[in-house]
């Protein structure tokens, strides 16, 4: 008697550790796919810290020429300064803005 009832407490918990086994091999197959996303992420493109570590190593003189050819690169449209809409925008207040200290030195003393 106690044998069949056993039995029948393991087929009533075996659709439970049966969803378990799923989202464990489901869980896994996710892990697995986003460190093959990250492998090929990084190993395609440089990373900052290299390119970084690159300009830190070179000499002064090396720095520059390699910033103005980046800069060179650069394809900087400024047509839009002789745009008429452009021309006609008017500059409201002076520049630097004066922003008053707002508030108390220290907010938690009494009145």
């Amino acid at each position: 008697m106690f044998k069949n009832l056993n039995r029948k407490q393991n087929l009533i918990s075996l659709p439970q550790e049966e969803k378990q086994r799923r989202l464990l091999f489901i869980l896994a197959i996710m892990i697995l796919a986003i460190l093959v996303i990250l492998f090929f992420y990084f190993r395609s493109s440089p990373s900052k810290t290299s390119i970084i570590s690159e300009t830190n190593s070179l000499s002064d003189n090396k720095e520059q020429i390699l910033a103005e050819s980046i800069i060179d690169k650069i394809d900087f449209d400024n047509d839009f300064l002789k745009n008429s809409f452009f021309q006609s925008l008017k500059a409201y207040g002076k520049w630097p803005l004066k922003i008053d200290q707002k508030g108390r030195a220290n907010p938690f003393l009494p009145y």
